[in-house]
């Protein structure tokens, strides 16, 4: 029943051998089958969390320490034991990295979260927190956090510093074993029989094949040369359609949304938006349904603060029956709505101000330029560069910003800590806001889901209340994948994601 050799393609090629340099999805989709983590995300849920490595925790009254007891028959590919040095020896490189040793995604927010990881016993770890924070369990849990093999990396690490791995160094305690890299053509990874989860992986082996040409790759997928594509970024609405009108019979394309949000940052500390009138009209005015069909070809989603996949703050059908979200007939009482805040705070002169963009949401620029007419707005676009236009909204240099962030992680503290927090590095809409602050450290703390989401939603209503910022759309992202595929139900929604491919095979 089970076996088969997985065929894909990546659009960009592995950055490196040594999965702490990894950046980006090729990365992530060829590291992931070789590499386990404390804990992972459910595959076809991946908002949920299970044991890895870890078998089970607990966490300290004050939730600032957490202990994790480690299974005693994970072993690495040279046939080693897994032990508590290992992933102490792992977190602590990502928390304090060796000279010259970036650790990319892995260290974005074990740096930022855990203050020290200390070894209780020969099967129990502690890892301390900086600040309470729940959320910290899904960064550990996304594949960037790899545990890592000590007896390999560390002396390496001490003695030859920056030097990428050879080969024979890229070992595991995952499903598969790496067999082949071969530079700008591809990567090959093949069955672990001493995997931890037996039974487990069904899959003989997985290749990944360097295809930058997306012509070709679809050529490929609809010929079934291929059984998987464009994981990351994925397709597109019209590719994923033309796929499936001309090879519907091999394949089916998965629809599955993307952890990023897309706004408008108002500067509320000088200029205009200081006056939430005319925060809340923008917000009324915007059409996200039409952004969606001009934009993403009918194929999108709404950006609220908090990505619409938790089922346990709120979902995309409860932000479109919300004023601002909602789409027509409702959406003519908004725009109304926004017109007439707009006379109220101008005179009825109606508002000029620039609208600062980064080059690459130039369409949603002029999307919003068009719809702005009917309530008084007029504005001018300014395309920036991101490099040049984050430090300047960081700074509260400019009236708007229009910006987008992914997830580093499946959680929505992620993007939270990135722009809506006094401390936050990226906040350009210069908002504070102390119950705002004050709900954050208590869903922080909350280890129950469902008080978590309490105060979750409650954050969100301040958000739509107080308006620092105009959530926009995103593109839903298409995967193509062969019939013959089995074990997916809902594929990753980032690269972030755990894709270990242990739960799928083959069926010929």
């Amino acid at each position: 029943m089970y076996g088969g050799v997985l065929l894909s393609a990546s659009t960009t090629d592995i950055t490196a051998l040594d999965s702490r340099r990894g950046i980006g999805g090729a990365d992530a989709q060829g590291q992931a089958p070789i590499h386990s983590t404390l804990l992972r995300q459910v595959p076809n849920v991946w908002t949920e969390l299970q044991p890895d490595l870890a078998k089970s925790f607990e966490a300290s009254a004050d939730t600032l320490s957490w202990t994790f007891t480690l299974r005693n028959d994970a072993r690495w590919h040279d046939g080693k034991p897994v032990t508590v040095d290992d992933v102490v020896w792992t977190l602590n490189t990502y928390i304090k990295p060796p000279k010259d040793l970036p650790v990319g995604l892995a260290g974005s927010c074990t740096k930022a979260m855990i203050d020290k990881v200390t070894k209780v016993d020969e099967s129990r770890v502690r890892i301390d927190l900086k600040n309470p924070n729940y959320s910290f369990l899904m960064c550990i849990g996304s594949t960037f956090v790899k545990i890592l093999p000590k007896h390999i990396l560390e002396p390496k690490d001490l003695y030859e510093g920056s030097r990428e791995l050879k080969p024979a160094e890229v070992i595991g305690a995952g499903p598969f074993k790496f067999k082949e890299y071969e530079r700008a053509s591809h990567w090959t990874v093949e069955r672990n029989p001493d995997y931890y989860l037996k039974g487990k992986p069904y899959l003989d082996g997985y290749t990944i094949y360097l295809v930058p040409d997306q012509v070709t790759r679809m050529a490929m997928m609809a010929t079934g040369r291929l059984d998987i594509i464009d994981l990351f970024p994925g397709l597109s609405l019209s590719q994923g359609r033309t796929l499936e009108k001309d090879a519907g019979r091999i394949l089916v394309v998965h629809k599955t949304p993307n952890i990023r949000a897309r706004y408008v940052a108002l500067n509320t500390a000088s200029g205009p938006f200081t006056d939430l009138r005319l925060r809340r009209a923008m917000h009324l005015a915007v059409d996200r349904q039409a952004m969606i069909e001009f934009v993403e070809e009918g194929g999108g989603q709404i950006t609220p603060l908090f990505w619409p996949g938790y089922e346990y703050i709120y979902t995309v059908d409860d932000y479109l029956k919300m004023p601002g979200w909602r789409p027509y007939p409702e959406k003519a009482q908004d725009i109304a709505e926004a017109k007439r805040l707009v006379d109220e705070a101008t005179g009825g002169k109606g508002l000029d101000f620039v609208l600062t963009s980064r080059v690459d949401n130039a369409d949603y620029a002029q999307v919003l330029k068009e719809q702005l007419k009917a309530i008084g707005f007029r504005l001018s676009i300014n395309l920036l560069e991101t490099a040049v236009g984050r430090p300047l909204a960081a700074k509260g240099e400019l009236t708007t910003w229009l910006e987008n962030y992914g997830a580093t992680y499946v959680d929505h503290d992620s993007i939270t800590t990135r722009g809506w927090l006094p401390t936050s590095t990226a906040n350009a809409s210069r908002w504070h806001n102390e119950e705002f602050v004050a709900l954050y450290v208590k869903q922080a703390q909350a280890v129950d889901l469902a008080e978590r989401g309490k105060f979750l939603r409650q954050m969100a209503d301040i958000i739509e209340r107080e308006v620092p910022t105009v959530g926009l759309t995103d593109k839903m992202v298409y995967i193509a994948v062969n019939r013959r595929v089995q074990g997916i139900t809902l594929l990753p929604p980032g690269i972030m994601n755990d894709f270990r491919l242990d739960w799928v095979w083959i069926k010929e």
